[in-house]
């Protein structure tokens, strides 16, 4: 809880300071932190609303590291929650979304999204 807690500060002066791509990182991170936390079916599907959040976030300011590595987090939330084909979706997209960063960046920039990690994001 005190994760949390201090997750949801930083999220308040993120937002203050509209900086999209630290509030999209954060809100991430709270998911990562929620499901981790496995506290009960509240706090899951608040795990939930942080990892489609954070997607918002990237896909609108285009910050495709951070997407890619966010639909990872996602993916592997849902696969260990059983939700196979939800998560096999975000897992591809992550796929794919490297293969594209590897193909256009020489810099190991486009390793940034790595294998899977154990479930929940925490990898």
């Amino acid at each position: 809880p005190k994760a949390r807690d201090h997750m949801r500060r930083a999220l308040e002066l993120f937002e203050g300071l509209r900086s999209k791509v630290h509030l999209g990182v954060d809100v991430r991170t709270l998911g990562e932190v929620t499901a981790a936390g496995g506290w009960g079916d509240e706090e899951l599907a608040q795990a939930r609303d942080h990892f489609t959040r954070a997607i918002r976030v990237f896909e609108e300011i285009g910050n495709e590291v951070e997407l890619g590595r966010t639909c990872k987090a996602y993916g592997e939330f849902l696969a260990a929650r059983g939700e196979g084909a939800a998560a096999a979706l975000l897992l591809d997209r992550a796929s794919a979304i490297s293969d594209k960063l590897k193909k256009s960046t020489p810099s190991p920039a486009g390793e940034i999204i790595g294998p899977p990690g154990p479930p929940g994001g925490a990898g």
